[in-house]
């Protein structure tokens, strides 16, 4: 048995001798007065612990804003997104409520001690003194006392050693060798100390996490419960980032998976990561670099991707960021399942994707997963913008489009509305090919997936009801705001190098 387990239950073994002593000598009344005297100074400990850490993370907020606001970036980025302050202070007082609440009291304990005596000594004498009755009572008031104490003591012990455990064992092997071996040692056996893990697991851990709740965008957090969900994250994470984006299979989709559902399921995680992701992606949708780190640069077709992406993420929030993350995941799954990763690649080309997408169905299984979700509309653009890229290429600067190419935007206009039904219906086989034939005119040839997602782009960009009622000209004229529109531009930028 390791010494650390030795001396906790050492200290415990005093704690219930002279609890248990005192109450059998004192007598059944006056060991009454001393329990509720105990009681009394855990329930106020509890309460003042909260308090008084909510007060010092407070005071640590006010710190850490005189600390930054040397620095211009970081103040500036401290004033805008005040909510990551705060959770930073919240986790703060989650760590140390507990210490407090154990040295309070101990505080408690020591003014209420005299209390007591001054309670015992107004008592009259315990007319049990002596008998039966009196032993046995006074035993099982010693022995109520003496659980109290012990309680006290290991709360916040166990509860450490618990968290330390809970991020010890979602670290990587590689990265943890010295501290695992240090948590077997000595952690994990103060974990499952003799009666004492049972009293802990019983009581303690709930006296433990109502001391580490915090309320965070309105929600509650529980420490332990964070530091699982944040290990879980990090532990599904990690591997994601040995793997380049082109060789995803179900096996990282399913890690995505698992690890957005830990983000989830975490208040802090949740709050943290909408903020972040809200300003990295505002940053890289202006080219800056969000401290220090530029924009990713995945390839032609994956950037495109992205820029969808990090449009939809630019608005994120912790009421919103659950559902994004979900959508996300399930297209990664629908990527993972028809192969359409492999087509991401910076040699596979830009009509690689349309391809995948059209014949392996997964563009349907995506459209789908979208439509579910209305912040996903970038995404569900850019998707079509990997299309439209070959042919922006093709017929030159889109600003100039009315002039220079309206012909073919008026067969296309003229295609779509000579391949929708009176219901308002496109049929994309036939728009597909009228395109293509309106292309060809041109000099351009497209592969038919891509022929086929630009079609259903196009077709995309309106309502049944728009297109029963709305003439070529008008049509062609939402086609040009379509291909010319600011993101696209940026888009085809970044792919091109313009």
């Amino acid at each position: 048995m390791q010494y650390s387990v030795l001396v906790l239950l050492g200290l415990s073994f005093l704690i219930a001798l002279f609890d248990i002593l005192i109450c059998l000598k004192r007598g059944l009344l006056k060991s009454v007065v001393r329990v509720l005297t105990q009681i009394f100074s855990a329930v106020a400990a509890f309460i003042a612990a909260r308090i008084i850490a909510a007060k010092a993370s407070s005071e640590l907020l006010v710190q850490l804003r005189e600390m930054v606001a040397g620095d211009a970036a970081v103040a500036a980025f401290a004033e805008e997104n005040a909510v990551i302050m705060e959770n930073l202070c919240g986790v703060v007082q989650m760590l140390v409520a507990p210490i407090v609440f154990f040295l309070l009291y101990l505080v408690l304990k020591f003014i209420t001690l005299f209390i007591y005596l001054i309670i015992a000594h107004a008592l009259p004498a315990d007319k049990l003194k002596g008998g039966a009755g009196n032993r046995w009572g006074g035993l099982a008031l010693g022995v109520l006392s003496s659980l109290i104490g012990i309680l006290v003591l290991i709360v916040p012990i166990m509860g450490y050693a618990t968290a330390a455990d809970t991020v010890v064992s979602a670290m990587p092997e590689s990265a943890t060798a010295e501290l695992a071996t240090y948590d077997e040692e000595y952690v994990a056996p103060v974990l499952n100390a003799p009666m004492l893990s049972s009293l802990y697991r019983g009581v303690g851990s709930k006296v433990f996490d109502g001391l580490t709740t915090v309320r965070i965008d309105g929600e509650k957090a529980v420490l332990l419960q964070e530091i699982a969900a944040i290990g879980n994250t990090v532990s599904d994470v990690a591997p994601l980032g040995e793997v380049e984006l082109s060789q995803y299979s179900e096996k990282e989709a399913a890690a995505l998976k698992k690890a957005t559902d830990d983000i989830d399921s975490s208040v802090f995680q949740t709050s943290l990561l909408s903020t972040v992701l809200n300003s990295a992606s505002n940053n890289w949708l202006h080219n800056q670099a969000f401290f220090g780190v530029s924009r990713p640069a995945l390839g032609d077709t994956a950037d495109i991707l992205l820029h969808g992406v990090l449009t939809t993420f630019s608005t994120s929030s912790s009421q919103n960021l659950g559902q994004d993350l979900d959508t996300i995941a399930e297209i990664f799954a629908i990527f993972a399942r028809h192969g359409v990763f492999a087509s991401l690649s910076s040699e596979a080309g830009p009509e690689a994707m349309a391809e995948k997408l059209i014949t392996t169905n997964a563009l349907n299984e995506v459209m789908a997963e979208l439509n579910k979700n209305e912040r996903m509309k970038p995404v569900k653009d850019a998707l079509y913008n990997v299309a439209f890229q070959s042919v922006i290429k093709e017929l030159g600067a889109p600003a100039q489009y009315a002039e220079t190419c309206a012909d073919v935007i008026d067969e296309m206009s003229e295609a779509l509305q000579s391949a929708t039904d009176a219901a308002g219906n496109v049929d994309k086989e036939a728009l597909a090919n009228k395109i293509d034939v309106a292309l060809k005119k041109k000099g351009i040839e497209l592969s038919g997936p891509n022929l086929r997602l630009i079609a259903d782009g196009i077709a995309d960009n309106f309502t049944a009801e728009e297109l029963q009622t709305l003439s070529v000209e008008t049509i062609a004229r939402r086609l040009i705001e379509r291909l010319t529109d600011a993101d696209v531009l940026a888009e085809i930028g970044n792919v091109s190098g313009g």
